[in-house]
């Protein structure tokens, strides 16, 4: 009899700690779901450039990869060819190929301004890039920029659009890459 007095004392005692632990906490509030902000695709960036002496000349540059990084070499990579000592307004557009018709992604980076920042990284010339816009928090973005060519010369840059979402701080070593593109430049 004793035996069974136990077993029911023990199931009793074990019933009322799992009833216990069952009842929902009132302090706890629930999580709230986390931001789905996926990387974009990007399978060809056109750069536009605009003389700031004479704004009727305009030249646009394409780098195109219409499968993106999926195999196929890109089909279109052009020559960036600019005037020595001169100053240009650089407009930046980013596109979806894959899609039809094709996708400007580009009004989706400026609405998530404060998770992208286009970089620059010029090799074999010095050429002075300023960025025009910016985010809500104040910091670069790099769709709208103005370039100063200096001496003539050849070398490239590698454009690189960075998602950085809450890390960004003007370094392009945080966050992801949604884009990074080489072009051969000739200044003369």
């Amino acid at each position: 009899m004793k035996s069974i007095i136990n077993k029911l004392k023990t199931i009793v005692t074990l019933s009322t700690i799992v009833l216990v632990s069952c009842k929902k906490d009132k302090d706890l509030s629930p999580l709230p779901a986390p931001v789905n902000n996926p990387p974009e695709l990007i399978t060809s960036v056109h750069l536009t450039f605009t003389d700031s002496s004479n704004t009727t000349l305009v030249k646009v540059f394409k780098f195109r990869d219409p499968d993106g990084d999926a195999g196929n070499p890109p089909v279109q990579k052009d020559t960036i060819k600019l005037s020595a000592n001169k100053t240009y307004s650089l407009a930046i557009t980013f596109w979806d190929e894959t899609k039809t018709p094709n996708v400007d992604v580009t009004p989706e980076i400026n609405e998530e301004a404060k998770d992208h920042q286009v970089f620059f990284n010029f090799s074999g010339l010095t050429i002075n890039q300023f960025y025009l816009d910016k985010d809500a928090n104040n910091n670069p973005l790099g769709l709208l920029n103005k370039w100063r060519t200096k001496n003539n010369g050849t070398g490239a840059v590698n454009v690189v659009l960075m998602h950085q979402v809450d890390v960004k701080n003007g370094s392009q070593s945080s966050g992801e890459t949604d884009a990074s593109v080489n072009f051969p430049i000739l200044i003369q």
